[in-house]
């Protein structure tokens, strides 16, 4: 079986056991069997509900460069009508963690069956979608000294074979909160009115919102009834910012706003499910990437990413791992105008599969090469 039929083969399995964040068992488990069973010489150093760390070891005194994976999925329903569908019903790899497990598990089994002069670990983390598992994996990883660390990400706004990198922010900082409103409440022929105060709150949006920022409710519940005005009301809200002030600021206005613009509105309690930094590459590290890209797969097929208001818990590595240089980049997956992730329609052309794989590899080539010269300077000194 040839290395894509194989990515393909291990993509398509993972598609089929998604697991939302902090629940990823059945997906460890198929990591730690790929791991005893298709190699040798990696060995499985870390392994909880946060994660599996796996490590090839060359040498003490030589670098060690990373790659990350997620392995959580989606709250979503997988419709897809084909051999791999999800098994799991309500849960769906619709962001692509699938893929990036499988490129990763693929790189792994080729370093066991290589010869190469530098530490490499492998990352499989768990809840990035939520929760920010990467803050649970800062500790245990700063015991392993990582010079580098990669991570890469499918998108469907570029086809297969072509990159896309920055050294400038190229994900904004995420801030989900979860907000419960105290009403004054009563018969519905009253003068509450719940509808004016979500019509405030979209006009706060309107306004809010532009190419730097953000802000979405994304979830409503109330204990209304038909004929009664609720005393509560929950929204789940996130804001996006190029940085975790104008999140913090932005949200500051909100609760301002609701309070100031509704005398019905009794009290606010708010609770933060996460807050991630925004993204930036170490700007040395993305020059290096971006070369070895351009060398493999060819110039034309190298573009600058644009800021986008995405965001990914990765972030937490670059700013908190000490002397960690990071790099993050996208690969294309495109498939047709009507997909996009976190949607139940979300798949990837996976000849996007080897793009990814094959650039992992020509990083882990040219980086060791470069460590033979490294480690034999610090053996000197």
């Amino acid at each position: 079986m040839s290395v894509e039929e194989q990515l393909i083969k291990t993509r398509r399995s993972l598609h089929q056991i998604p697991e939302v964040a902090g629940e990823e068992v059945k997906t460890r488990e198929f990591i730690r069997s790929f791991i005893f069973q298709e190699t040798n010489n990696i060995q499985i150093d870390y392994d909880n509900e946060f994660g599996i760390i796996a490590k090839y070891h060359y040498h003490r005194k030589a670098p060690t460069i990373a790659f990350r994976a997620e392995m959580d999925g989606l709250p979503l329903q997988d419709k897809k009508e084909c051999s791999y569908q999800s098994v799991h019903k309500g849960n769906n790899h619709a962001c692509g963690h699938d893929a990036h497990m499988a490129i990763i598990l693929h790189l792994l089994n080729h370093v066991d069956q290589s010869d190469y002069s530098i530490n490499i670990l492998f990352i499989f983390q768990s809840s990035e979608e939520v929760f920010a598992g990467a803050k649970r994996l800062i500790q245990p990883l700063l015991s392993y000294s990582i010079d580098y660390l990669f991570a890469l990400h499918v998108t469907p706004n570029l086809y297969a074979r072509y990159f896309s990198l920055s050294s400038d922010v190229m994900l904004a900082a995420n801030y989900s909160l979860e907000l419960t409103l105290k009403l004054t409440s009563g018969h519905v022929a009253g003068k509450a009115d719940l509808m004016a105060l979500l019509a405030s709150i979209y006009r706060f949006q309107e306004g809010y919102c532009n190419e730097s920022q953000s802000v979405k409710v994304t979830k409503i519940e109330t204990n209304g009834y038909y004929n009664i005005n609720p005393s509560t009301v929950k929204l789940f809200v996130n804001f996006r910012g190029k940085n975790k002030d104008i999140n913090h600021e932005g949200f500051a206005a909100f609760l301002e706003h609701i309070i100031s613009k509704h005398d019905r509105v009794i009290s606010v309690e708010h609770r933060t499910v996460s807050d991630y930094p925004s993204l930036k590459n170490d700007e040395r590290l993305n020059q290096i990437a971006s070369e070895i890209f351009k060398k493999k797969f060819g110039a034309e097929f190298v573009l600058p990413c644009p800021f986008i208001m995405s965001s990914d818990d990765f972030a937490f590595y670059s700013n908190e791992l000490t002397n960690v240089k990071c790099c993050y980049y996208f690969i294309g997956s495109y498939m047709g105008d009507d997909i996009d992730v976190h949607t139940e329609r979300f798949d990837i052309d996976e000849n996007c599969l080897y793009y990814g794989y094959e650039s992992f590899k020509a990083i882990v080539e040219v980086l060791s090469k470069s460590s033979e010269r490294h480690l034999q300077s610090r053996i000197e000194n």
